[in-house]
């Protein structure tokens, strides 16, 4: 399976993310999920790319590695289904709203067990709940943001690996 390294601003180095492009590598990985307790997930889609936008990329991070999940390489989607109605594991989401909009839409996927930490950081009173803003004030950590890869036509293959390292620290953090 393709890597590429992932670490932060501050130099923190992290495992390498795992770019999941078939069928066989994404139900192994989905069967090691199976057995977590929580993992964080995000979503890219090229909703500024086309008229009918669908989701392009989906991030996993476990506690110990990151998943990238290509919706458009991999066919059967219905292991991650499974796994986001699992009310035993605890899905860290940021700004879920879109997300879990997005996963319905394309994919009739409804989530169990949400902890979504831009509406925990709005109880604490962040003023800017974004995901780099939460980070770096409640964590001191700083990741790279990057208005040129929020914009990106998710949708384009190959993923470049700036584009890879982007969407795997919004997960790696969660």
């Amino acid at each position: 399976m393709p890597m590429a390294r992932i670490g932060s601003k501050d130099g923190v180095n992290l495992s390498p993310a795992i770019l999941v492009t078939n069928q066989a590598d994404w139900e192994e990985i989905a069967a090691k999920l199976d057995r977590e307790t929580e993992f964080a997930l995000d979503t890219e889609s090229n909703s500024l790319h086309c008229y009918r936008e669908r989701v392009c990329l989906i991030q996993i991070g476990t506690k110990e590695e990151t998943f990238l999940l290509d919706p458009l390489a991999v066919d059967d989607l219905s292991s991650l289904g499974r796994l986001l109605a699992d009310p035993a594991i605890v899905k860290v989401l940021h700004g879920s709203d879109y997300d879990l909009r997005s996963l319905n839409r394309d994919y009739d996927f409804t989530i169990q067990g949400l902890f979504d930490t831009q509406v925990a950081a709005r109880f604490l009173g962040s003023t800017s709940p974004n995901l780099a803003w939460v980070l770096k004030d409640s964590l001191g950590i700083s990741i790279p943001k990057s208005r040129r890869m929020q914009t990106s036509d998710w949708g384009r293959r190959p993923l470049s690996s700036p584009a890879i390292e982007y969407t795997a620290n919004d997960v790696a953090y969660l």
